[in-house]
């Protein structure tokens, strides 16, 4: 009579187990339809945006061109035909206004928000441009680079450039023109909009 009882016993508890784990795989399902089941939070309405007011350019050069800073020939000087070569990579995207050589007027700007201008001086020791950087210096502009070279087209000589920069608050400014030949050419990462 024991024999009796373990039979549908042992039947009765595998099929309770074969039920219980089709059940449970099939109330499990899918990752995908488990979320189709959840309920999901009402979209809140969004204010349209705004359109992005337009901003001020950083500085304002009196005068000048923004050009490229690159070897596809802009010239540097609007009196010269001296044009960049050997210009970092990590200049790609910068401008430069155009100056006019051996003037000394300097260049006048209006900053209109605390930045940091960057400009570059000529090397050239034969024209003394090298010694107008510490006169630069003295003003509170600091040595930085990467900084291009500058070709002279009748002779084919390369000259180096150095990168300075300072930082200005808001207000009328003058960069002297401390150079015996290149003066400063201000740089900017964009060209301000004609």
């Amino acid at each position: 009579m024991s024999e009796e009882k373990q039979t549908p016993i042992g039947l009765i508890v595998g099929i309770v187990a074969v039920v219980a784990v089709v059940a449970f795989v099939l109330g499990k399902g899918s990752g995908n339809e488990q979320q189709a089941t959840k309920p999901t939070e009402p979209e809140k309405p969004t204010e349209p945006e705004k359109p992005a007011e337009p901003q001020e350019p950083v500085f304002i050069i009196e005068s000048g061109k923004a050009l490229p800073v690159d070897e596809k020939g802009s010239k540097i000087w609007t009196n010269r035909d001296y044009t960049f070569v050997d210009v970092p990579s990590e200049m790609t995207g910068w401008f430069f206004y155009q100056y006019e050589a051996r003037t000394k007027k300097g260049v006048k700007l209006k900053v209109n928000r605390p930045t940091e201008l960057t400009i570059l001086v000529g090397m050239d020791s034969a024209a003394k441009d090298d010694l107008s950087i510490p006169k630069y210096e003295e003003e509170g502009w600091q040595r930085s680079g990467p900084s291009p070279k500058y070709l002279a087209p009748q002779t084919g000589t390369k000259y180096q450039f150095q990168m300075l920069k300072k930082k200005f608050n808001a207000g009328n400014f003058e960069i002297k023109d401390y150079s015996e030949f290149s003066g400063p050419i201000v740089l900017m990462r964009k060209p301000k909009a004609e």
